[in-house]
């Protein structure tokens, strides 16, 4: 009976059932209830995959962040380096010039 409350929304035949049972490995009949208890089971399940793949996620956010000021830093050295080393080239040159 098609919305009707008091009616399981898991209905199917025996053999149906079976052929389920079979491949789910279900070792007891499931029944209305069952079938709720079930689906609640798998989102609380998946809802804690779901806040272990955010605190993964939130960590290797964090991790590259602190990549990316470490990378802007060396950058920041190496301009310096790199200045200090034309400004030592250009007074060796003047030095000789004089």
């Amino acid at each position: 009976m098609q919305g009707d409350p008091s009616t399981c929304g898991f209905i199917i035949s025996e053999p149906q059932y079976e052929a389920y049972a079979r491949s789910k490995k279900v070792a007891t009949p499931l029944s209305c209830g069952d079938a709720d208890d079930v689906a609640v089971e798998q989102g609380l399940d998946m809802k804690e995959e779901v806040d272990e793949l955010k605190q993964i996620l939130d960590s290797v956010v964090t991790e590259l962040c602190e990549l990316r000021v470490q990378v802007h830093k060396l950058k920041m050295q190496i301009v310096v380096v790199a200045a200090v080393c034309v400004g030592v080239a250009i007074g060796f040159v003047m030095s000789k010039m004089w």
